[in-house]
């Protein structure tokens, strides 16, 4: 059977209506007065001291430090070349023999001429003052010049043997700085 026909309703849809807008009442503000602050009085709170604690004590552990013995090298060894010394005469080139040698020169002087005396056999090393012209240095003198004069005729003034005041002349401290070239060992020492 076919359904019966219906026409289409024709009710209007209702019409959507915004709420009317109502302002809020108006409310004077009030007038209550605020209680008043009042600032508590301050305590400072009481100190208290900390209980002390005593810190743990570690010992550490002890360890053996380890012991390296150090690989032993044998230096290698270097002959030195070997110079062969030049001979200068030091003496005659420093000092002018010019003036006599008294106890009262320069202790120096003195010595310069000892130490010729000795390198050359009239005097051991050892036997005398270095710097002072004493006893042994005046025999060592005195019997350099008996040799000097009569071995090569050489003329010189005989040392002044007076114990308080001895002195050789310049001659004879000339020979002996060896200004004249020539070397006058003592024959009787070697």
């Amino acid at each position: 059977q076919e359904p019966a026909y219906q026409e289409p309703s024709l009710d209007v849809q209702p019409v959507y209506e915004e709420p009317a807008y109502q302002e809020p009442a108006y409310q004077e503000p009030s007038l209550d007065v605020q209680p008043v602050y009042e600032e508590s009085e301050y305590q400072e709170p009481a100190y208290q001291e900390p209980a002390y604690q005593e810190p743990e004590y570690y010992e550490p552990e002890y360890q053996e430090p380890e012991y390296y013995e150090p690989e032993y090298q044998e230096p290698e060894y270097q002959e030195p070349e070997y110079q062969e010394p030049e001979y200068q005469d030091s003496y005659s080139d420093v000092i002018i023999w010019d003036t006599p040698l008294t106890s009262y020169s320069d202790p120096s002087r003195i010595q310069i001429i000892q130490s010729r005396l000795a390198e050359w056999g009239w005097m051991a090393y050892g036997t005398y003052t270095p710097g002072v012209l004493d006893d042994a240095t005046v025999q060592a003198v005195l019997a350099f010049q008996n040799y000097c004069i009569t071995s090569f005729g050489s003329v010189m003034t005989p040392v002044n043997l007076d114990p308080y005041a001895p002195s050789v002349d310049v001659g004879t401290l000339q020979t002996l700085m060896n200004e004249n070239g020539l070397v006058y060992m003592n024959p009787g020492a070697y």
